[in-house]
């Protein structure tokens, strides 16, 4: 009898917990990635990695397992000859910096501007280029 009473109160919790969402017209909320950007994975594909953070950085391809690469302050690297998926991590070397990562795709190369944002701003620290072309920064 007891076991069935802990069954019925469980259970009217978790209704309970239902309508209430329901009732105050609650949604579960998942936001879902929209890509930022294009390029033809049928064409030759580059990225560019533009460092204007001020700071040196490292980065890597998330699928090799290879020692990141430094990027100091003011350079530029151009990537090629990788297959999609790809996906790049880019790190400030230092703690408590934030990266954003502004995109422009010019002739089927991603360009990236790789500059140093608030403590308190949201930062990127990847991005991917899917098989469909399709590219995600996160």
């Amino acid at each position: 009898m007891k076991l069935r009473g802990l069954i019925f109160a469980g259970l009217a919790t978790l209704v309970g917990v239902g309508s209430v969402a329901i009732a105050n017209g609650q949604t579960p909320y998942t936001e879902i990635p929209q890509p930022v950007d294009r390029i033809d994975p049928s064409q030759p594909t580059q990225i560019q990695l533009h460092n204007h953070s001020g700071l040196p950085l490292e980065y890597s391809f998330i699928a090799d397992e290879i020692e990141p690469r430094r990027l100091s302050a003011g350079d530029s690297i151009t990537l090629s000859n990788f297959s999609l998926p790809a996906s790049i991590v880019v790190n400030p070397t230092q703690a408590r910096v934030n990266l954003k990562y502004d995109l422009v795709v010019v002739e089927n190369t991603a360009i990236l501007k790789l500059r140093r944002v608030s403590p308190v701003t949201p930062g990127n620290r990847a991005f991917d280029i899917q098989q469909t072309g399709s590219i995600y920064v996160y």
